[in-house]
């Protein structure tokens, strides 16, 4: 009677340790699976959603690049390009061996765009509408700039403005449509926007950069043309970052 009861007890305890050595075996596995699903959700890529927002807070835009504005669908763009030239920095393209980096043909991409603060910006334009047009020099923020109609330049930091008139004779060497240039006493050196607007519509930009003369003075042709691509290149690594 005695040996049936030990038995018993002893058989009772075996199947206690079993019961407690499942349970333990059941939590960590439990543990085991939760850490890695934490782990995935902290290492999860941004959604496309919020890639877009973030790409349209830091729009990069290449200087010397034409970007067509406020234009509708199955509209043509009012200007189709632009030319840009200076009169202090660089030379013509009509007066060297070299090219020059003034009188470079209308195009809508690889524009001069850099210039002394005290450099008067002549345009010459290929446009559809050749009334009624004007250019701002607008001063770029750390956020891009919107320019939407109908464009009131008060909103910006506008430190220039001319209108433009087609010349009676385009091809003629030096011909712009119109010039512009900012004060030195009144901005700084840096990256603005040259907007030009049909009536109240703007409808075409271009960043450019502005430097002191000093910084520009004594320049080649060809290292005027360096300075600006790397520009461009700088431009095009941060617009590819952003939209990774």
């Amino acid at each position: 009677m005695k040996k049936l009861l030990c038995l018993s007890i002893i058989l009772t305890m075996l199947l206690t340790f079993a019961a407690c050595g499942s349970k333990s075996s059941s939590s960590s596995s439990a543990s085991s699976d939760a850490e890695p699903k934490a782990t995935q959700a902290q290492t999860e890529k941004p959604t496309a959603a919020a890639t877009e927002d973030s790409a349209k807070e830091e729009v990069t835009l290449i200087p010397g690049t034409v970007y067509f504005l406020n234009v509708e669908e199955n509209e043509e763009p009012v200007v189709k390009g632009l030319a840009l030239d200076g009169n202090r920095i660089g030379t013509s393209v009509t007066t060297t061996e070299d090219d020059g980096i003034n009188g470079m043909p209308i195009s809508d991409e690889s524009i001069r765009f850099v210039f002394a603060l005290n450099e008067w910006i002549g345009v010459r334009l290929e446009t559809t509408q050749p009334e009624d047009l004007s250019m701002y020099i607008i001063k770029r923020g750390e956020k891009p700039n919107v320019y939407t109609a109908p464009f009131e330049p008060d909103a910006f930091e506008c430190f220039a403005q001319a209108n433009l008139q087609a010349p009676e004779d385009p091809t003629q060497e030096g011909t712009n449509w119109g010039e512009a240039y900012v004060n030195p006493d009144d901005s700084g050196p840096g990256y603005y926007d040259l907007v030009i607007t049909s009536g109240k519509k703007p409808v075409a930009q271009v960043v450019i950069k502005l430097y002191n003369e000093a910084d520009l003075e004594g320049k080649t042709d060809a290292e005027l043309k360096k300075l600006m691509e790397g520009e461009v290149t700088a431009a095009k690594a941060k617009q590819a970052g952003v939209n990774q």
